[in-house]
């Protein structure tokens, strides 16, 4: 079986976990001041200078922060902060390593003291070490949800949750056969070593000659469970404890809410009108009607009824007899003046709405080389966007998906729900690849997409700082994705779009210490949430620098 059926997940994912370059595995934290004083001028560090690109237990756009006293050496971390440039270009293994994971950005020259820089990690430290204790009330919540959760580690399993969502779901869900079995209980059935030994390359385990493994393999006509060595021990061990939380809730639930999915992001429902609004909007419609023929009646009677008067003078006469003159009323300047000034204003309206067209390509949807289906894909089998789109969450881009991720499936899966064999075959010949022996050829050769989004060159944006850190869902600018068989532009991507956006949508703020002054600021000055305009979202050189 080949190994080009595995999907890519960059390696940085796992940087500070196993990365064999760490220079002091196990390193003493004692350097590191654990005093008040320290912490709390280390916080300020961190807070004006360090959080831009770090944050203590995510990746931004560097590394997290957490536990680094205790992987590297201290002289090694102070170089590193003050001066990343000249340790990557003295060939420091590892500086150059960190450089290259995290796309070549080093770190902003810094002239701290050594002091200050120790005091970072200082807070660093207490950060973490608050994290693990927790206080009672943390621990008391933490060991409910552990009894909950069937003996689960909560927090590993909030992890493994979404590694879960990213991965495995293609192919697994708890309670149901999917393209693999389901996975509620496998803990019960296996043990933790197999369980990780199968994940990191189950052709391995099938090839020793594993009973179980076999088993599967053959129940499962065939397909093989792409490797996935790229994940560290400490992950598979998360995916682990979310399914035991999973397992521990009552089955007929856990299908219910699995079959349940996703509820529709905003705007998904519409208000309905009350049925009495209608019938007053109606009757005051009839009314109008009425008021306007009786007026219309009334007229001509008025009108017999003075012509017959003798007691009216004659200016008045002349307002009763007076006819109305067409051909008078298009020659008059009046009306040349009206029509000239509506032809004027609709043709500069025109003029108007074309100039503010321009590069918006809302709507726009070209006929792909392969006639590749959102809606059979994403819609009806449910694969997560971020199993193809490997990338939104981790960098700017959200990147084209290669042709191996579609071979994950399309090993096995060789017609398609609505296309049958012509759509599928176009990637085997891209990839050079013979089915029916299951060979790859030496002229594999790109599939030329076509783009359909397309940010000018002066406007900057990261899909990983709206997705991961801002929580924004596909569908909020790509449309209902899932209903899609040819994807159009869903949203007009202009400035003004971008920006109301920016100023409708609330930061949360719950749980991130960072924005604890911000909002105590903002409460001051405004009963208004705080918004992404209020941290400085509408700014110029946020988005064009």
């Amino acid at each position: 079986m080949s190994a080009k059926i595995f999907f890519f997940r960059p390696f940085i994912s796992t940087i500070f976990l196993i990365s064999p370059f760490f220079r002091s595995i196990g390193q003493s934290s004692d350097w590191v001041p654990t005093d008040q004083e320290t912490i709390s001028a280390g916080e300020a560090i961190f807070n004006t200078t360090c959080i831009t690109c770090h944050a203590i237990n995510d990746k931004i756009i560097g590394p997290a922060m957490s536990g680094v006293y205790n992987r590297l050496e201290k002289d090694w971390l102070i170089s590193w902060t003050r001066n990343s440039r000249a340790l990557i270009e003295s060939g420091d293994e590892y500086a150059n390593k960190i450089f290259n994971e995290y796309f070549q950005i080093e770190m902003i020259l810094n002239d701290m003291t050594d002091d200050e820089i120790i005091s970072i990690f200082a807070y660093v430290r207490a950060q973490d070490e608050g994290a693990a204790g927790g206080g009672d009330a943390a621990q008391a919540e933490a060991g409910a949800a552990a009894d909950a959760g069937g003996g689960a580690d909560q927090e590993l399993a909030v992890q493994g949750k979404t590694l879960f969502e990213e991965t495995c779901k293609v192919c697994h869900t708890i309670n149901e056969k999917l393209i693999g079995p389901a996975l509620r209980d496998v803990h019960k059935r296996r043990d933790e070593t197999w369980i990780k030994a199968f994940i990191t390359n189950s052709q391995m385990v099938i090839n020793s000659g594993d009973d179980y493994a076999v088993k599967l393999y053959e129940e499962y006509s065939k397909t093989l469970m792409p490797p996935h060595d790229f994940f560290s021990d400490t992950e598979i061990q998360s995916i682990i404890e979310y399914i035991k939380a999973e397992s521990a809730k009552p089955a007929e639930a856990a299908t219910v809410a699995d079959a349940a999915g996703v509820p529709g992001g905003p705007g998904a429902g519409t208000a309905e009108v009350p049925d009495y609004i209608v019938a007053i909007l109606v009757a005051l419609l009839v009314v109008m009607i009425l008021v306007l023929g009786a007026v219309l009646m009334i007229i001509p009677i008025l009108k017999k009824y003075l012509e017959g008067r003798e007691d009216l003078d004659e200016s008045d006469q002349e307002i009763v007899r007076q006819r109305f003159d067409l051909q008078a009323v298009l020659k008059s300047n009046y009306f040349l003046f009206f029509v000239a000034f509506i032809f004027i204003g609709v043709g500069f309206k025109s003029c108007i709405e074309v100039l503010f067209t321009i590069g918006v390509q809302q709507g726009y949807a070209p006929t792909q080389p392969i006639a590749y289906s959102h809606k059979v894909h994403a819609g009806q089998y449910e694969i997560d966007c971020n199993y193809c789109h490997t990338g939104v969450r981790k960098g700017k881009n959200a990147n084209i998906p290669s042709l191996n991720i579609c071979m994950n499936c399309h090993q096995e899966i060789q017609e398609g729900t609505n296309t049958g064999k012509n759509e599928i075959a176009k990637i085997y010949a891209a990839l050079d690849y013979d089915p029916q022996t299951r060979t790859y050829g030496p002229n594999p050769k790109p599939i030329e997409w076509v783009r359909i989004h397309n940010l000018p060159d002066l406007a900057y944006f990261n899909h990983a700082q709206h997705v991961k850190v801002g929580n924004i869902e596909c569908e909020t600018c790509h449309g209902e994705i899932k209903e899609m068989e040819v994807v159009a532009q869903h949203a007009p991507l202009t400035m003004g779009w971008c920006i109301n956006c920016h100023r409708e949508t609330k930061v949360n703020t719950k749980g991130n210490a960072y924005y604890d002054n911000l909002v105590l600021v903002h409460n001051q000055k405004s009963k208004q949430p705080m918004t992404v305009e209020n941290i400085g979202g509408v700014e110029c050189s946020k988005c064009h620098y």
